[in-house]
């Protein structure tokens, strides 16, 4: 017998405060597939967030060697939180196409605890409709591919607020 598979809550629970990941996870009444952005955060940060926080997100497709990184960064209410896209991951095409389709993006925030939802508008449609485009277009690569790509922009973007930059300067 193989072990449970590990939920994106059970991860972002278990992360270190100020990580983010993507999960998809089903809503509504129809049990429809959606992709979320799960935020690890403080008890009090998330009690201080009042009750319409400011919230950006910027997301960006960055080229190294065969791999297309798809990054995605939240502000809230001033602090960056960032996640990598993988089109080639086991179901990485759900999340692009659930970003494609869906009219608002969830922000799920936990402390360790699910402790608040937060809706923003998708404003990322077109952009991932594109990102896949661009994905479909190239031979699949391995994680371990994806893995040296992102560390290679980690080293050209060495803060998450440079990369923020970047990305806020493509849109």
């Amino acid at each position: 017998m193989s072990a449970p598979l590990v939920s994106g809550e059970q991860m972002i629970a278990g992360a270190q405060v100020g990580s983010m990941i993507y999960s998809r996870f089903k809503t509504g009444t129809r049990g429809e597939w959606q992709t979320g952005l799960l935020v690890r955060e403080s008890k009090e940060f998330v009690q201080n967030l009042g009750p319409a926080p400011v919230i950006q997100l910027h997301a960006g497709a960055i080229e190294h060697s065969r791999v297309l990184l798809v990054a995605l960064i939240a502000k809230i209410a001033g602090e960056l939180y960032e996640t990598w896209f993988n089109y080639y991951q086991t179901n990485g095409a759900a999340h692009f196409q659930d970003f494609q389709r869906q009219a608002e993006i969830a922000l799920i925030f936990f402390t360790p605890e699910r402790a608040r939802i937060i809706a923003v508008r998708n404003g990322l449609a077109d952009f991932f409709q594109d990102a896949e485009r661009r994905a479909r277009e190239r031979a699949p690569w391995a994680m371990h591919d994806f893995d040296v790509a992102r560390e290679l922009t980690y080293a050209e973007y060495p803060e998450v607020q440079n990369l923020w930059a970047h990305l806020a300067a493509k849109k």
